[in-house]
């Protein structure tokens, strides 16, 4: 399943197409709305997933489709088991500290799961910004803030090949070095 599901991100880039894989639920207060409204920026060569669902995934859903936005995909049943794996399909990564959590609430699995996938991440953080400063493959941007997430992800995209891959092996060997798992 879990080989499935690498693949069918993967799919969503043939032809070119950039693929940033959303990690974790999609829920109110991490900056989804702002990352939605931001890759309807970049249109056809670009395309947001939301791999996995969450209690408001209807909610963004419907959000996408008000706002005229079609480059952004919820796929169904995706499983959550071996989550690096299944997001290493993706040519990049976006992460997002609550806004509710102000640095301490159990989002540092989304982190870790991120970093271990070896692709560059976009991490929408201010609580969490030295840790992501300390992966070394981490394009940091302002939480709830649609400006800055734009630039960052013009920045990645912006990136040749090696460059980016550059920065998922910085993430990774972090990942290597400091997780528990």
């Amino acid at each position: 399943k879990a080989e499935a599901a690498k693949e069918m991100l993967r799919s969503f880039g043939e032809g070119k197409t950039f693929v940033l894989a959303f990690c974790g639920e999609p829920e109110i207060g991490f900056s989804v709305e702002e990352l939605i409204l931001s890759a309807g920026n970049f249109g056809g060569k670009f395309a947001l997933v939301f791999p996995f669902e969450g209690r408001k995934t209807p909610y963004f859903k419907r959000f996408s489709a008000e706002k005229g936005i079609t480059n952004v995909f919820f796929p169904e049943d995706i499983p959550k088991e071996e989550i690096p794996f299944i997001l290493s399909g993706a040519d990049g990564i976006f992460v997002s500290e609550s806004d509710f959590g102000k640095g301490f609430f159990p989002e540092q699995e989304n982190f870790w799961n991120a970093l271990g996938a070896q692709k560059p991440v976009i991490a929408a953080s201010e609580h969490w910004a030295d840790f992501f400063r300390k992966a070394g493959g981490v394009i940091i941007t302002k939480p709830r803030r649609k400006d800055s997430i734009t630039l960052g992800i013009k920045t990645l995209l912006g990136m040749n090949e090696s460059d980016r891959e550059t920065l998922g092996r910085a993430n990774r060997e972090f990942f290597e070095k400091n997780s528990a798992e």
